[in-house]
Formats: structure tokens, sequence, C-alpha cells
């Protein structure tokens, strides 16, 4: 919803001042339908003044893991991971608030149990303090990322240096999907033209050694989907 309120003062001949108080948007924006207009008569102004006020007012979002997310990042972040994912399922009795938490994108580590037994009873603690979720009940579920995790952010790929991945570029016709280790993410020249090093390789034939092929640098762009490469 949009709230305009609009002042203005016309010099209308000599001696006298044309007041106009709009409820809706002023006149060259268009008459609006049960505008009231009321008119009174002054002295004139030379530098007659204009003021506009503009209020707006966004509707509340709809999606019920938003206030949740506002709650819980400083929460998560106090035990030095980072909220990945929120979301909540189901209604009533049975809803399921799903928690994702990582480690920060400078280091190349998992979580490990104790981080998430940890988080878990600190997330819990802060949804019953505020009781952040309706309802008579719900269940909290806390994971980190899996191994074979999908490459949709920046901080995915720092956190992946020194694993195979299987990269689908976007230019398909020219490059086929292949696996390759990500030796490193190069963010010198801006998040938003961030380059990644790609090093393939080969095995002429099965038995032989296989063979290492020269890096290769690939910016985010031109790659439509990466995946890490569970590895046995």
């Amino acid at each position: 919803m949009v709230v305009l309120s609009h002042d203005l003062c016309f010099a209308a001949g000599a001696g006298a001042e044309l007041r106009g108080r709009h409820s809706g948007a002023p006149a060259d924006w268009g008459r609006l339908p049960g505008r009231r207009e009321t008119l009174g008569w002054g002295r004139l102004d030379r530098n007659p003044p204009i003021t506009r006020s503009l209020t707006v007012t966004t509707p509340a979002s709809t999606d019920p893991a938003a206030p949740l997310r506002e709650i819980l990042t400083p929460v998560v972040e106090g035990q030095g991971l980072y909220l990945e994912e929120i979301s909540v399922r189901g209604a009533g009795a049975s809803r399921i608030v799903q928690v994702l938490v990582d480690l920060p994108d400078d280091t190349t580590e998992g979580v490990d149990l104790e981080d998430i037994a940890r988080v878990s009873r600190a997330v819990s603690e802060a949804l019953d303090e505020y009781d952040a979720v309706d309802g008579p009940g719900y269940e909290l579920e806390v994971s980190s990322p899996g191994a074979a995790r999908e490459l949709k952010q920046l901080r995915h790929w720092k956190r992946s240096v020194g694993r195979q991945v299987t990269v689908t570029p976007m230019d398909t016709v020219r490059e086929a999907k292949f696996t390759a280790r990500l030796l490193s993410v190069d963010t010198s020249a801006g998040e938003d033209h961030a380059v990644v090093t790609l090093q393939r390789s080969e095995q002429v034939k099965k038995g032989m050694p296989v063979k290492q092929l020269p890096p290769e640098t690939w910016t985010l762009t031109e790659i439509r989907r990466a995946k890490v490469q569970v590895q046995d």
C-alpha cells in the first residue's frame, strides 16, 4: 500500500494564493476517484513552498521462515557457524523447522557432530525464548550440507577448494560436462567477477597412471551448474 500526501501553493493572480491539499496523487499525476480538495484565499507568496511526503507500507512477508532467520542468524553466528538455509514445513503439531548450518567460507573443513549438537541447543533455546513458532508444537531438525552439495553461491565454491567437482558449462555445445579438481577461487576483481581454477585429469588406458592436465580458469558466469563429487 502506498500513501501519498501532497501540499501545493500556487500564485493565482495578483494578491491571491490558491492552496490545494490532495490525499492521493497530485493533479499532474492524474485524478483519482474520491479525491477531496479544499480551496482557500489568502495573500500572494512570491516563492510559494512546495512540500511532498511519501509513505510506503510494504506487505508483510508470507514466508514463515523470514522472522525465524532474523532471530536465528545471530544465534548461529554466535556458535561460529553460518546459517545456510531455514525452512518451515507442515502445520499444527506436525510442523517441522529445518535449519541448515555450515562453517564460514574461510575454511574447507566440515561441520562435525559436536558443532551440530551445540548449535541445536542454542537454536532450540532461542525459538522457545521468542516463542517464534506458532502452533501447539514443532519438530526441530538441524543439519549441515551433504558431501555432494551443489555449488549455488560463491561461498560454496570457497568451501569446496581442493574437492573434485562436476561442472556443466553454460555452452554445452562447445564444452561437455566434465569433472575436475577445484584448485582456487579468485575474487580479486570483485565477487561479481569471481574466477575459479580447475584441473582436469585423464587416464589414457585403464591401469596406466592418471595424467594431470594444465590448470584452466573459468568465470562463474560460464558455468551453468556445478556439484561436489563424492569420492570413495
